[in-house]
C-alpha cells in the first residue's frame, strides 16, 4: 500500500482503479514492497471512490506473471538494512483486471489495510528489539 510521497498515509494515496468498458483499470506506483521481484501474486490497495473517506479504498489482487509487461512491471530495488534484495517498487500503467480481482467488496479496502498495518506495527517493536540484541 505504500507509495512515494504518500508513505503509508492512505488518504494521500494516488493509485487508482477506475471502471472502463467493464474492466478495472489500475494506475499508480507502490514503494517499499516486500518480495516485489519474486511475488507470484500482488495485492494492491487502490482508490476507487475518491472523497468517500474510508469507503474510498478497494483491494485488488492479480497474478504478476500473467500481467507482467501488460500494465504491470517492477521498478527499482531498495537497499535495506539487511541488503536482502527483496524490497522494491510495483508500477501499474493501465493494468486491466476483471471483477474477480477485487478482494472482498468495493470500498472495504481501508479496513483490510488498517488490520494489516496494526498487526505489523504491533510486532515490529519486538522484532527490531530482537535483531538489535
Amino acid at each position: 500500500m505504500t507509495e512515494p510521497g504518500a508513505d503509508s498515509n492512505l488518504f494521500d494515496m494516488q493509485t487508482t482503479a477506475v471502471r472502463r468498458r467493464g474492466r478495472w483499470v489500475l494506475n499508480g506506483h507502490k514503494a517499499f514492497i516486500t518480495n516485489a521481484f519474486e511475488a507470484d501474486i500482488a495485492q494492491v490497495l487502490c482508490v476507487t471512490d475518491p472523497g468517500k473517506r474510508k469507503a474510498s479504498f478497494t483491494y485488488c489482487q492479480f497474478e504478476t506473471a500473467e500481467h507482467r509487461g501488460r500494465g504491470f512491471r517492477t521498478g527499482r530495488l531498495y537497499q535495506t538494512m539487511f541488503d536482502d534484495g527483496i524490497t522494491g517498487e510495483l508500477v501499474l500503467d493501465d493494468l486491466e483486471l476483471g471483477d474477480d480481482a477485487i478482494i472482498g467488496e468495493r470500498g472495504q479496502g481501508f479496513d483490510s489495510a488498517m488490520s494489516s498495518i496494526n498487526w505489523t506495527r504491533m510486532r515490529r517493536g519486538g522484532m527490531c528489539s530482537g535483531w538489535g540484541r
